[in-house]
């Protein structure tokens, strides 16, 4: 069965890149999950959005191709930018074709290959495959000293259990259906801000109480600062806010943590502001949110609510 499969199918594109650049599309006939995650992650945007183009002039910086449209290359080494399907930015290729093989973490389980692979597992389970490009984050996260400390891949590629393996055409379906692959725990090619981890918090807040007024102190229990990144303009805000008794919420301050103007927070250290206490009020409430330049949309990462002591 498996011989007429490939014969009526040839799968020399997914790893042929003399001739042919293997883009996402390809993968997406059998790996349409993981496309799909993709496709609506940073990395598929890194050359096409608006954020981008204005940090560059409009494409005006070439040191930074390398990074948002990379060669594949999986080994030590610095990356290169290639010059085609830059649209797709960090691509499939990018990160798991090498040597005109298909490169992941995760033993197969089906019994059929319709293309050659390689099994490397502690490279992509290492922070240091994403610190490739995410250097000074990297560079963060290699100086926290902590047993607790939690890889990129583990916070930003959330856990899931299925097959690698999905089919969008009649050919791919059988393909899929005859290889009987197992379900695994793989990772979600989402890469976006933290994700909550069962046993981690990635921030807490405490209040102390001082005559009239009342700190408020945050930690950051990331690996990394908050907001971090090596280029662009991150701003990560804290609102901090009185809730009345009778459950008006009234705004007590603002904060910008910037990393250009050195007010993020740094990994696993803290902030703290004072303010009046409020007449009335029984509890602060604190609310931390990310926000991109030239966008008005933000993204909420943390609230807590504690009654005033």
């Amino acid at each position: 069965m498996s011989g007429l499969i490939f014969g009526c199918m040839k799968f020399d594109r997914l790893t042929n890149i003399n001739m042919v650049f293997p883009r996402a599309e390809f993968c997406k006939e059998c790996h349409i999950d993981i496309y799909n995650e993709w496709a609506e992650s940073l990395h598929a945007k890194a050359y096409t959005s608006s954020t981008y183009r204005q940090a560059t002039n409009d494409y005006q910086f070439p040191s930074c191709l390398a990074c948002h449209v990379p060669e594949p290359r999986i080994s030590d080494g610095p990356l290169k930018s290639r010059e085609i399907f830059r649209e797709e930015g960090v691509t499939c290729s990018s990160c798991h074709l090498e040597e005109s093989k298909m490169v992941g973490p995760i033993e197969p389980t089906s019994k059929l290959a319709p293309h050659p692979m390689s099994v490397q597992e502690d490279r992509y389970r290492n922070s240091k495959f994403c610190g490739r490009c995410h250097e000074g984050t990297f560079k963060e996260w290699k100086q926290v000293i902590s047993k607790e400390k939690h890889t990129c891949q583990e916070c930003h590629m959330p856990l899931v259990k299925r097959k690698l393996t999905q089919a969008t055409h009649l050919l791919s379906k059988i393909i899929v259906t005859v290889s009987m692959e197992k379900e695994a725990l793989q990772k979600k090619h989402t890469f976006g801000v933290h994700k909550k981890l069962p046993d981690m918090e990635a921030f807490a807040m405490n209040l102390k109480k001082d005559g009239e007024q009342i700190e408020l102190i945050l930690k950051n229990h990331l690996p990394h600062s908050l907001p971090t990144g090596d280029f662009g303009f991150r701003i990560v805000i804290v609102d901090i806010l009185s809730v009345q008794e009778n459950d008006i919420i009234i705004p007590i301050k603002s904060v910008e943590l910037i990393k250009e103007i050195n007010t993020a927070i740094p990994a696993k250290a803290t902030a703290s502001w004072k303010f009046p206490v409020p007449d009335n009020a029984k509890a602060i409430r604190c609310i931390v949110s990310r926000l991109s330049k030239g966008s008005e949309k933000r993204e909420n990462l943390y609230q807590k609510e504690v009654s005033i002591p």
